[in-house]
């Protein structure tokens, strides 16, 4: 009998589906919106209630070790229960607080009578999201197509690279958050750097970078990207028209030579998974037109100046 798979991270999800698994999948969460199909299937997660908030309860504690522990946001246990999966994909939870994988199991098993087998997506690198996508391709007996999008992965970055060494590296900012400001972290650096720019702030591996508007002026990059988590392309248009009244923003490099871009920051850069080829791919548009093109312009990535 095949597998049935709940799979709680965005990314894990177009993986899966991806690896050709897509009928295995039972359940996602709220933010699991891609491939399209997958939003016919049940959302398990309430992104209205954040995980960290939740607190245990003595009288029914296992169901609320599953809500704190699970994912980001809570889980709506019962609705599990029914879809009795056989593995459940996750992200290692650091926000809740006293995490604990195996008490997180043990609660999972007194009530799930699949006993599902917890499996974590939590990469911070690119060169951690290939070993994840290998394992997730392992763990669902589908290894050689791991090994095929891995190596695809791999050579479409060593094309942009190689294409982009010799061109001049414009200095790239790249903006995940607006209020608090924070510069984008983890795997973006590596692709600003493959497709050929050099980014600011934020270090391989590490979460984003709180700023302030006086740090992007002393910065002055020469491209400014807004990859805003929870921000449509449209949405960005509309951000951008509130920066431009700030007169720290207008004097900006990028702003004056009209290099102000943007891309769907749920959908692409700050979501780890198979479309990371999609994205350094818009980087390379973004960052160096000349030598890459503009062919996705309008459905990768948007120029806002």
């Amino acid at each position: 009998m095949a597998q049935r798979i709940v799979s709680l991270v965005p990314g894990a999800t177009e993986l899966i589906c991806e690896l050709g698994l897509r009928g295995r999948i039972v359940g996602r969460s709220a933010w699991c919106d891609h491939p399209a199909s997958v939003l016919r299937l049940p959302a398990l997660t309430d992104p209205g209630v954040p995980a960290q908030h939740l607190k245990t309860s003595a009288a029914r504690p296992a169901q609320a070790i599953v809500q704190q522990y699970l994912a980001n946001s809570s889980v709506l246990v019962e609705r599990l229960i029914e879809l009795q999966p056989d593995f459940i994909v996750t992200k290692f939870n650091a926000a809740a607080e006293g995490y604990n994988l195996d008490e997180l199991k043990r609660a999972l098993n007194s009530l799930i009578i699949s006993r599902p087998q917890i499996l974590t997506f939590s990469a911070t690198t690119l060169a951690e999201v290939h070993t994840e996508i290998q394992k997730i391709a392992d763990t669902f007996g589908v290894g050689q197509k791991g090994k095929a999008l891995v190596a695809r992965h791999r050579k479409r970055f060593d094309q942009i690279t190689d294409k982009a060494r010799t061109a001049a590296r414009p200095r790239v900012l790249c903006l995940s958050h607006l209020e608090p400001l924070q510069a984008a972290g983890y795997w973006v650096p590596t692709l600003i750097e493959a497709a050929g720019g050099t980014p600011l702030v934020s270090q391989v591996g590490q979460g984003p970078s709180l700023l302030t508007w006086e740090q992007i002026a002393a910065l002055d990059p020469d491209v400014l990207i807004l990859a805003i988590e929870g921000l449509s392309a449209s949405e960005h248009r509309v951000a951008l028209d509130e920066l431009s009244r700030l007169d720290s923003f207008r004097r900006l490099r990028a702003f004056k030579a009209q290099r102000v871009r943007s891309v769907d920051g749920n959908q692409l850069l700050n979501r780890p998974g198979p479309r990371l080829l999609e994205s350094v791919d818009a980087l390379a548009e973004m960052l160096h037109p000349e030598l890459f093109g503009i062919r996705h312009l309008g459905s990768s990535w948007t120029e806002l100046s």
